[in-house]
């Protein structure tokens, strides 16, 4: 007979399971074929109201993780069990605030620009507002989107400071 190997995840566990719940409705969320500024616009909107489970239902934190070149590497060298350490551990960052990165920034207000997308990548770049205590921050974000079982997935970003108001 024919041998065949395959790799089995340990189960995500009740933790896993309360974070697909969404804290509005109670309701188990779902990934839908949202076209990319829809679904920029619905994680920039879960971000506003602090919905972390919506925060992330969109966003591949695996990709958003390895755009840093420290982390590549430590991943690239790393077993299976450990990656997924990796980027649970990235989750939890994200969400405490441990990290500096600028896509956890609270907009005031948004403003979709432009919509590019082929049928597997896709880019959306939105003007934020920032309130600061004195001043309002201005920036332009691109997000990068893949595409994969017909649902975008946010994977990366870029950030351009446009000054302040």
């Amino acid at each position: 007979s024919n041998l065949i190997s395959f790799t089995v995840r340990p189960s995500e566990g009740p933790q896993a399971m309360q974070s697909r719940i969404d804290a509005e409705t109670g309701e188990i969320l779902r990934q839908t074929p949202l076209p990319p500024d829809e679904v920029v616009e619905y994680f920039i909107r879960a971000r506003q109201k602090g919905e972390w489970n919506k925060f992330f239902l969109y966003l591949n934190v695996e990709s958003l993780m390895l755009d840093t070149p420290e982390l590549r590497r430590r991943y690239d060298r790393a077993a299976e069990a450990e990656r997924l350490a990796m980027v649970r551990d990235f989750r939890e960052a994200l969400q405490s605030r441990e990290t500096r990165d600028e896509i956890l920034l609270i907009p005031v207000t948004f403003e979709i620009l432009e919509t590019r997308y082929t049928p597997t990548q896709g880019t959306v770049r939105v003007r934020e507002k920032f309130q600061n205590p004195d001043f309002i921050e201005v920036k332009e974000f691109t997000y990068y989107l893949n595409r994969r079982d017909s649902v975008w997935m946010i994977t990366s970003y870029d950030v351009r400071n446009l000054g302040s108001e």
